[in-house]
C-alpha cells in the first residue's frame, strides 16, 4: 500500500526523487548506498505509516538524515500513534495525506516545503557530499576546498544562524575549517617563497652595487638589511660584514681631519679608498679612508675652494681650485 502511495506522489510531483526502492544490490555496500542517496538529496521526505515506522532500516535512514542535518519533511499517509514515530520526526509538523480528497492541497504544502531555501539546501548537499568524499579518503588534503569554492563555503557557513531548520552538520564544519587551515598554510608557504626570492634579489643587487659603485655604500647596506629582514641568506650576511668595514669612521684619533683652517670642499676617489680635502689654510690633502692616514699634502698659498680626486688608491691625481683661479 505504501509503495502505491509513493508512486502516485512521485508522479504528481513530476520530479525525479531518489527512493530506496531502486535496484540496490543486497551486499555489504547496500546500506552505504542508501546513506549516499540521502546525503546527495536536498530534502528527506519520510512517509509515515504503520509499516514504515516498524522497519529497522527506515529508523536507520531517519537517524542518518537527522545526523546529516537534512531538511526532514514527514508526511502521513496512514494512521499511526505518536508514540510509534521516531522523536526526531514527531516534533516536526506533518503533512497529512490521509484524506484522498485533500491530496492536491497536501501536495501543494509538500511542494512549498521542498522548494523552501533552495540555494541553502543545494549548497548544504554539495558540501556534504564533498565532505563525505574527503572523509572517505582519510581526510586527504587534496580533497579540501580552495579559492572561490572555499570563500563561498565560508560565506554559507556564516549564514547558518539564519537557517534554523537545517543547520550545518559537524562534518560540514570540520571540512570547511580544515580547508581554511590548509589555504592559510598555502598562503604562508607562498609568502615564504616570495620573500626568499625577493631577499635573494635584494642581496644580489646589494652585492653588485658594492662591487661596482662603492660610493653608493649606503644604498648597498640598506638593500642588504632589507634582504636580511625578509630572510637571512648567507649572501646578505656577507654583504653587511663587508659593508660595515667600509662605513664612515674618524680620519684621526681625534675624530677630525687635521687642517689649520676650515674645510671648504672634499671628495672621494672612484673606489672610495681615498678622500681629498681643500681648506682655507691653503692646502689640499689626501687621506686613506680606512686608516685616516694622510698620504699627500700640497700648499696652494690661498683658500682651496674645490678639489677633485681621480683614479684608484694605487694611481691617482689631485686637482685643486683656489681663489686666485677665479
Amino acid at each position: 500500500m505504501d509503495i502505491e502511495f509513493v508512486r502516485k506522489l512521485c508522479a504528481a510531483l513530476n520530479r525525479d526523487p531518489w527512493v530506496d526502492w531502486e535496484d540496490i544490490p543486497a551486499s555489504t555496500e547496500w546500506l552505504s548506498q542508501i546513506y549516499a542517496g540521502i546525503e546527495g538529496s536536498d530534502n528527506f521526505v519520510f512517509v509515515i505509516s504503520p509499516d514504515s515506522v516498524a522497519l529497522e532500516i527506515c529508523q536507520r535512514e531517519i537517524t542518518h538524515a537527522s545526523r546529516s542535518r537534512k531538511c526532514l519533511i514527514p508526511i502521513l499517509c496512514r494512521d499511526v500513534s505518536d508514540n510509534r514515530i521516531q522523536e526526531v520526526l514527531a516534533r516536526i509538523q506533518r503533512i497529512d495525506f490521509r484524506d484522498p480528497d485533500a491530496f492536491e492541497s497536501a501536495l501543494h504544502r509538500l511542494i512549498d516545503a521542498l522548494d523552501c531555501d533552495p540555494d541553502w539546501k543545494q549548497t548544504h548537499t554539495r558540501l556534504l557530499v564533498r565532505a563525505r568524499e574527503w572523509e572517505a579518503k582519510n581526510r586527504d588534503e587534496s580533497f579540501l576546498l580552495r579559492g572561490m569554492d572555499l570563500q563561498d563555503a565560508v560565506t554559507w557557513l556564516a549564514q547558518a544562524p539564519l537557517i534554523e531548520r537545517q543547520p550545518p552538520c559537524e562534518l560540514h564544519q570540520e571540512f570547511i575549517t580544515a580547508s581554511k587551515e590548509r589555504e592559510a598554510a598555502e598562503v604562508q608557504r607562498f609568502k615564504s617563497l616570495y620573500n626568499q626570492a625577493v631577499a635573494r634579489q635584494l642581496a644580489a643587487e646589494a652585492e653588485l652595487i658594492l662591487r661596482s659603485r662603492p660610493q653608493a655604500l649606503d644604498l648597498a647596506m640598506l638593500l642588504g638589511l632589507e634582504s636580511l629582514h625578509r630572510l637571512p641568506p648567507l649572501q646578505a650576511t656577507q654583504i653587511l660584514r663587508v659593508g660595515l668595514t667600509l662605513l664612515p669612521r674618524p680620519l684621526s684619533p681625534y675624530g677630525v681631519v687635521r687642517h689649520a683652517g676650515a674645510i671648504r670642499d672634499l671628495c672621494l676617489n672612484s673606489d672610495g679608498h681615498l678622500l681629498a680635502t681643500g681648506s682655507e689654510d691653503g692646502t689640499a690633502r689626501v687621506w686613506e679612508t680606512r686608516t685616516g692616514r694622510e698620504v699627500y699634502s700640497v700648499n696652494h698659498g690661498a683658500t682651496v675652494l674645490r678639489v677633485a680626486l681621480d683614479g684608484s688608491d694605487r694611481a691617482w691625481s689631485l686637482l685643486g681650485w683656489t681663489e686666485r683661479c677665479g
